[in-house]
């Protein structure tokens, strides 16, 4: 029996050995799952983060609502702004034509004037016309320097007309006399013979206006210039 228990000795001594590897083999495996831990917890947002992207948000929506409110509200000042120069703009139409010269009883010179009967100044006030003559069955002249689309001729008189209750007044300077070619003796043969021309202005706006003219002589009234009856005439833009 004295020589087994030597022999038992070496393998009692080899558990504190193995224990001591365990234990540190275990905490080895805890250090590792600490590391991974943190940066999972590194990896995930805080409460603080979360708050903050809330905040972040919140203000970005509230950045964009601001904005798109601004922008109505100044679309509808525009609007409304639009709609007070076209109420209280300037308009000048043409309050009479009468004959200045005639060739027997037939006009061959004539004065329009034109009145402001809006609420406001107009301004660089211009006139253009001639007089022409067309048969019954054909559309009423115009004059070929006028249109909405044209600038005033800068060879001819331009002022400004006061609003005042339609009592200022711009006259025709020049006066209008027959165009090139118009023989005013065919007005005793059947055609019509017309005072046709425009007037271009600006309102205090600073935007271009214009007003188409378009009358004719009535050859039983030798005094009367009548408006011509067409829906397009005569319209003030």
């Amino acid at each position: 029996m004295s020589t087994t228990l030597p022999a038992l000795i070496p393998k009692t001594l080899d558990f504190p050995a193995r224990s001591e590897f365990l234990v540190v083999t275990g905490i080895c495996d805890m250090s590792e799952s600490a590391e991974i831990n943190q940066n999972e917890r590194a990896q995930k947002p805080n409460g603080a983060d979360k708050w903050n992207a809330t905040i972040l948000t919140i203000t970005m929506i509230a950045v964009v609502w601001y904005a798109y409110e601004a922008h109505k509200q100044s679309a509808l000042i525009a609007n409304n702004v639009a709609q007070e120069v076209m109420i209280n703009r300037a308009v000048v139409i043409p309050n009479g034509v009468e004959w200045v010269n005639r060739k027997g009883r037939i006009p061959i010179e004539v004065h329009v004037k034109a009145r402001n009967f809006g609420r406001s100044m107009a301004l660089s006030v211009t006139m253009a016309g001639e007089i022409a003559l067309r048969t019954p069955n054909e559309p009423p002249p115009f004059d070929p320097r006028c249109g909405e689309d044209k600038d005033a001729p800068t060879d001819l008189e331009s002022t400004p007309l006061a609003a005042i209750q339609g009592s200022d007044t711009k006259d025709s300077e020049p006066n209008w006399f027959p165009a090139a070619g118009e023989n005013v003796d065919e007005a005793e043969t059947g055609k019509l013979l017309y005072a046709v021309g425009c007037v271009w202005y600006r309102g205090l706006d600073r935007q271009k206006y214009f007003t188409d003219i378009c009358t004719y002589w009535v050859p039983d009234r030798p005094q009367d210039f009548r408006s011509c009856p067409q829906a397009d005439r005569n319209q003030v833009h």
